[in-house]
């Protein structure tokens, strides 16, 4: 575990308060550098803590801490970022921020309370403020009954299990193909894990992408179907996740494969079902690979009459210049038609 240590405001609020560098009885911002980039914010009001602001990694984190009541007497000397050189967690941005906070009289066997707020995957995840009970054990609580998440969104709500990109693409490969029909989906149990792995997988975003395309490259061809599936829900926009419609970029996935092509092959295999697909399948008709466009002219005609938007697209593609663009353009069109 790598621990980077403060660098700055290595004294408490009171005793910066007596040399008359603060005025704590105005709102001021205490900051403590962890490291050359990471920083961490502690705005006080009345001599009280009531936000920790954090840029760490990059990335931007803010603590409110009205469920608390606020922080009295946070010691800023102690303050620590621990960060972890595991793979895993170097993959989902894991860190934690302990520090103590507490006077004399909060001392016990030798050491004040001891606060950490710990962040996973740009959540904060956990408080809690741990107490000595004997010299060699302690209690920990939680600081408060729910986390201070600021304005609740859908993504905060979701049930994510936090597992890692590489262990969920192998769970695709039991999946049924093709997809039910809306209205029957969400009573199959396969379905509701769909679901969960679809929703894991778009949460880890462009993470995601080398264990999808090492999934396309698997001699098992059910998950290298499921997988392509999946490229193409993740990628399309027409699925209705938890939160709407999503898309993650597969852009990093198109010199290692084709992915787009694989992706419409899998949709039209769902057949009608797959109808809010056509606007995304309809696009991939001006794609300069003619494979694509072979592919998604497949997928417009197995999806059937439900593809009708598409068909002055297809239309358009009886003039394309590959002679089999053109030859799939007609049957689709025939078979969307009949």
């Amino acid at each position: 575990m790598h621990v980077s240590f403060l660098t700055l405001f290595a004294m408490s609020a009171a005793a910066l308060a007596q040399l008359g560098q603060v005025d704590i009885e105005r709102p001021v911002a205490m900051t403590v550098r962890l490291g050359s980039e990471d920083t961490v914010s502690f705005r006080i009001s009345q001599r009280v803590v009531t936000d920790i602001d954090l840029h760490v990694r990059g990335a931007e984190y803010s603590v409110p801490l009205q469920c608390t009541g606020g922080l009295h007497d946070v010691n800023f000397g102690t303050v620590e970022l621990y960060t972890s050189g595991g793979e895993r967690e170097k993959a989902d941005g894991s860190f934690a921020l302990p520090f103590d906070m507490g006077n004399e009289q909060d001392r016990r066997f030798g050491k004040l309370p001891r606060v950490q707020l710990s962040f996973s995957r740009g959540r904060l995840t956990e408080m809690l403020v741990t107490t000595m009970t004997s010299e060699r054990s302690a209690f920990s609580s939680k600081l408060c009954s729910s986390l201070p998440v600021g304005p609740i969104t859908c993504r905060d709500t979701r049930q994510l299990q936090s597992l890692a990109p590489e262990v969920l693409v192998p769970q695709l490969r039991d999946l049924p193909t093709p997809l039910p029909a809306r209205a029957m989906a969400s009573l199959i149990d396969g379905e509701r894990r769909r679901r969960s792995i679809y929703e894991e997988l778009l949460d880890w975003g462009a993470k995601s992408i080398p264990s999808l395309v090492a999934g396309l490259k698997d001699p098992d061809v059910r998950l290298r179907r499921n997988v392509a599936l999946a490229f193409s829900v993740l990628s399309g926009g027409w699925w209705q996740f938890e939160c709407g419609p999503a898309t993650l970029d597969i852009r990093p996935a198109l010199p290692v494969l084709d992915v787009r092509a694989w992706a419409a092959q899998a949709v039209g295999g769902i057949g009608a079902n797959a109808a809010d697909a056509v606007p995304a399948l309809t696009e991939l008709l001006k794609n300069g690979d003619e494979g694509s466009r072979n592919s998604a002219c497949i997928a417009l005609g197995q999806i059937g009459p439900a593809a009708k938007a598409a068909l002055p697209a297809l239309r358009a593609a009886l003039a394309d210049m590959s002679q089999d663009v053109r030859r799939f353009a007609a049957r689709a069109i025939q078979r969307i038609e009949q």
